[in-house]
């Protein structure tokens, strides 16, 4: 929503939302396993969205308890974390959008 409103063409705006879906796809650990990934890169993917780890708990009979094995963060913090960055990104976009 932030590309779209800034940049002046909806071809652009693609192009970064692509750049961006792929990023947060590898921090969420649906390219590389996350037990692979150095730690600081762990870390970081434990509060971007997607949330892989969140959304896979989501489906699994321990939804609500803690969702990674060695000593993740809670469901619920990862869900109001991703609610939390759509809140902000929305008020951002309809901040700098304009029409043109």
């Amino acid at each position: 929503m932030i590309s779209a409103a800034v940049v002046r063409t909806s071809s652009a705006a693609s192009q970064i939302g692509t750049l961006l879906f792929v990023a947060l796809m590898f921090f969420g650990g649906a390219f590389l396993p996350r037990v692979l990934m150095p730690d600081l890169l762990r870390e970081v993917g434990e509060f971007i969205p997607p949330g892989l780890q969140a959304l896979t708990a989501a489906w699994s009979a321990e939804a609500g308890e803690i969702t990674a094995t060695a000593g993740g963060q809670p469901f619920w913090l990862q869900i109001a974390i991703m609610a939390g960055i759509t809140v902000i990104a929305s008020a951002i976009a309809a901040k700098l959008f304009r029409w043109e």
